[in-house]
């Protein structure tokens, strides 16, 4: 079993961080510490491009291009500047970084290269997990987690997911257990050897790196328990029960496809696996890898949302000098959100990172009463809260296949990222913020009422809203549609008649106290012909009034939609 605890790398050595003092100041003074305890230490180069990096959503394809070939020819000349050919190299491809190991030589020859702006450990982090109970089907499961943030009312509507990708970076995935039949549809794996901390590659076939079939799948249990922390994790956002499964509850989106990424190695070093013999970690290095990974599938796939449970250390306010937060802001420029467990160490105040990036969607734990779990990270960077304690989910086995129960925000944040690609149905026009924005308006409020506890009004995820009494007129569609509301948008299906193709919907948002365009528009925009009678469904909790002459579409949460006559 897996614990979370904080490692930053030099002290999880035990070597003495040395003053700042003694360190360069591009050259972090952990980096200089450890390179002294064990000769070398892994770290993230940060360089300069003759232009500044442009998140790549905001970029044509041409100018991507050419961004990603001045960020791999200034990679070069800092490996060209080097006193000796490092052990390894990791190039990133989006982001100016890359990954080495690093003795004091290199350590002061990077500190002199004026194309090196920063220099910092590359830190691992570990599963966030508590606790696990095999097969343990009596507790509480998904089968009530779900149904607690309203996930199966949505599903009972249609919105399951569909059409939807989710990527999950985390221990792999066993894409052939019957919860995630069918599910996997793009693997990879980033996980490291690097001799000097007894790290070895998980990565099939010994290699560093690969995208092949079953690279993705999960590390062997064997070596670590958390080696099924990944195809639980999957199985909370996305597995789907029912038929030879032997489960009749789902995951929060049961019809979403899944991209398996393994971001873990294994480490043979009590000092740095907290006393264990044996454990698996993983390098930022990694993780940053697998993002841009993602980062090159949203052409393929209809990513919502890039799952990591994971993480370490302490934060008392966001860490937006992180080396990964480039490539999440990356994501989240192109409509992907990077959705971050908080952290298990009980902390009232603060969280762990990667949870601490202020553009990530972090996630803290609840328990089906809605009540902070015990072991959750709380401060006021959390972005949401979900179900995280007795939550039964797929595991692989060293039999072969089936369930376990386990506790952690690991847990919960698979909730949020299934509610993500819920959302990217429902609106595939909306962005991350949109998205979150919309969440927090219709979120559960609550406390921390733990002892020291001292955030309020915290969000839970609830999504009921996306299936509850949908209101369905018909329309000729040279009428005009207006919407008037408090909140800041509503959620517009058009589908035209039978005639005009039964598998065609448009979803538009409506704005908030604005006239979008005529019915007879959006048609002509998208089925090309004005003479068809469209079905304009509104998604809400309300109910469907009409008024005199005059048709109201109405929606609690959204106001009214009036037919201007």
């Amino acid at each position: 079993m897996i614990r979370l605890y904080s490692l930053a790398l030099c002290s999880a050595l035990g070597v003495a961080v040395l003053p700042a003092a003694f360190a360069a100041d591009k050259v972090s003074s952990e980096a200089f510490a450890a390179a002294e305890g064990r000769g070398e230490v892994p770290v993230i180069v940060i360089f300069d491009t003759p232009a500044p990096i442009v998140a790549e959503g905001e970029l044509s394809a041409e100018a991507m291009s050419t961004q990603r070939a001045a960020i791999a020819e200034a990679a070069q000349s800092v490996l060209d500047s080097l006193p000796k050919a490092p052990g390894y190299t990791k190039r990133m491809t989006t982001q100016p970084m890359l990954a080495i190991p690093a003795d004091a030589s290199t350590l002061k020859a990077l500190e002199k290269n004026p194309l090196v702006k920063e220099v910092r450990v590359d830190s691992l982090s570990a599963p966030d997990e508590l606790g696990i109970d095999d097969a343990a089907l009596d507790g509480t499961t998904l089968a009530s987690s779900v149904p607690v943030i309203g996930a199966d009312v949505a599903q009972a509507y249609g919105v399951r997911g569909n059409g939807i990708t989710v990527a999950i970076l985390d221990t792999g995935v066993q894409k052939t257990h019957p919860f995630l039949s069918g599910k996997v549809v793009s693997e990879a794996c980033y996980s490291t050897t690097y001799s000097p901390y007894s790290s070895t590659t998980l990565c099939p076939g010994g290699v560093e790196s690969s995208t092949a079939a079953g690279s993705g799948v999960n590390c062997s249990l064997s070596i670590d328990s958390g080696c099924a922390h990944g195809t639980h994790v999957a199985g909370i956002a996305a597995g789907k029960g029912g038929g030879s499964t032997g489960v009749t509850f789902s995951g929060v989106a049961p019809e979403a496809k899944v991209i398996a990424i393994q971001v873990f190695s294994r480490f043979d070093d009590s000092s740095i696996c907290g006393g264990a013999s044996t454990c698996v970690l993983s390098y930022d290095s990694d993780q940053i890898l697998a993002l841009e990974r993602v980062n090159a599938l949203r052409g393929s796939y209809k990513i919502a949302a890039a799952n990591m449970s994971l993480g370490g250390g302490r934060y008392y306010t966001y860490c937006d000098s992180d080396t990964r937060k480039p490539i999440i802001d990356s994501l989240r420029s192109a409509g992907i959100a990077t959705v971050i467990s908080s952290g298990n160490d009980s902390y009232r105040d603060s969280v762990g990172a990667p949870g601490c990036i202020s553009s990530a969607e972090t996630v803290g734990a609840t328990d089906d009463s809605d009540n902070i779990a015990s072991f959750s990270n709380i401060d006021d960077t959390v972005d949401f809260l979900a179900p995280g304690v007795n939550v039964t989910s797929s595991v692989p086995t060293t039999s072969g296949s089936g369930y376990a129960t386990w506790n952690g925000t690991s847990m919960s944040a698979p909730h949020v990222t299934g509610v993500f690609a819920l959302f990217s149905q429902l609106d595939p026009l909306a962005d991350v913020s949109e998205k979150h924005s919309r969440l927090a308006s219709l979120a559960v409020q609550v406390d921390d009422n733990r002892t020291g506890g001292v955030q309020t009004n915290m969000d839970r995820v609830a999504v009921a809203w996306m299936g509850n009494d949908r209101c369905t007129v018909t329309g000729k569609v040279e009428n005009r549609w207006s919407y008037t509301s408090s909140t800041p948008y509503s959620y517009v299906s058009i589908s035209p008649e039978a005639d005009y193709g039964t598998n065609y919907v448009y979803y538009a948002r409506v704005p908030n106290g604005t006239s979008i365009a005529t019915l007879a528009d959006v048609a002509k925009r998208r089925v090309g012909n004005l003479g068809h009678k469209p079905t304009v469904t509104i998604r809400g909790t309300g109910p469907c009034p009409t008024s005199g002459t005059t048709r109201y579409i109405y929606s609690a949460d959204y106001g009214y939609l009036t037919n201007e006559r």
